[in-house]
């Protein structure tokens, strides 16, 4: 049996896989990237509008 290398395990120290994301990477992370950014962005603006309807 082969020893492994210390960063070779997929699930992180307590246990949750990480996924690490990098948008320079290659272009399907530069696009996972971008529809995050564009639903963080959807989601505080919706925010915004549902408090200053309330207030």
């Amino acid at each position: 049996m082969t020893p492994r290398r210390r960063g070779s395990d997929p699930l992180g120290p307590d246990g949750w896989v990480t996924r690490v994301l990098k948008p320079l990477r290659s272009e399907p992370d530069a696009f996972r990237f971008l529809i995050y950014v564009v639903v963080v962005a959807a989601v505080v603006v919706g925010l915004v509008l549902v408090v200053r309807a309330v207030v």
